[in-house]
């Protein structure tokens, strides 16, 4: 579905640039037969509805994938999980907060009903000390 949505947004800016360009040939080329709803614009106004509509037509895609999708968080990659800006685990699989408690080094993924454990080569890592070692930096 993301995929979708970056297309209409690709498609959105290819018809802004083609509109843009229709105006600066209409303008500086002196190309009056194209017959457009905006012939009677200066070109001034013309280039200012142009881009005051692609802002806002961005601006629309973008508030519905966020709605649709989720904001989307920035993760970083330790121990086989993606860790957010506060150290909560995220399933490597689908990316959704796991759960666990602190004590165990066992997490499950309520989305894909898999388990995963904390483990950095042959040690396992209790939830507690993996993120201490990951915010000190010693893995």
């Amino acid at each position: 579905m993301e995929t979708f949505w970056k297309w209409i947004e690709r498609i959105t800016w290819i018809v802004a640039i083609i509109l843009f360009v229709m105006s600066i040939l209409k303008r500086w080329w002196g190309m009056n037969d194209i017959k457009l709803f905006w012939n009677n614009l200066s070109p001034g106004k013309l280039m200012l509805y142009i881009i005051i509509i692609l802002i806002l037509i961005s601006f629309i895609v973008r508030l519905f994938r966020l709605i649709k999708l989720g904001i989307p968080r920035s993760f970083k990659a330790k121990l086989g999980f993606y860790w957010d800006k506060e150290f909560n685990p995220y399933c490597p699989v689908c990316k959704t907060l796991l759960s666990g408690a602190n004590y165990s080094n066992i997490l499950r993924c309520p989305k894909c009903d898999k388990e995963f454990t904390l483990r950095h080569g042959s040690k396992l890592y209790p939830l507690e000390d993996a993120v201490r070692a990951i915010k000190n930096k010693e893995i």
